[in-house]
């Protein structure tokens, strides 16, 4: 049986944005995290398949995933790992049919933070304040 901590990813995720040195107040917090979702995966689970653009990223509070790359010729290939405090998305990198897909699977028990791929884009590239 598999090791499972009690966490609070949502504070987890609130920890790693301030060890950034980003105040934020708690409306503030309130709602960012109010369109965030928590989450789980058993180990082996899909967390994101192949062809499919995930609407969201994961930020990885506990555990393990893995990027899996299939190559046209049907060959499984692990191409990192995210860990806690990793933030992971499944992407499709372009609409060639000979470029390699990407899927991300956990390899152990996962919880973490579903953040919606338009507000964390949003952060990453226009946000002052998360600095996602």
């Amino acid at each position: 049986m598999e090791h499972r901590t009690k966490s609070n990813p949502l504070k987890a995720l609130r920890r790693d944005i301030e060890a950034q040195d980003v105040e934020l107040s708690q409306s503030e917090w309130e709602e960012f995290s109010s369109v965030c979702q928590v989450t789980s995966y058993e180990k082996k689970a899909e967390i994101t398949a192949r062809q499919t653009l995930n609407p969201s990223i994961l930020f990885v509070t506990n555990g393990v995933c893995a990027d899996q790359i299939m190559s046209p010729e049907g060959q499984s290939v692990i191409g990192r790992f995210f860990q806690q405090g990793d933030f992971c998305a499944g992407t499709k990198l372009s609409t060639d049919e000979h470029t390699p897909e990407h899927n991300i699977l956990a390899t152990t028990y996962v919880e973490g933070v579903l953040i919606p791929m338009a507000l964390w884009l949003r952060e990453y590239f226009d946000g002052g304040r998360l600095g996602l």
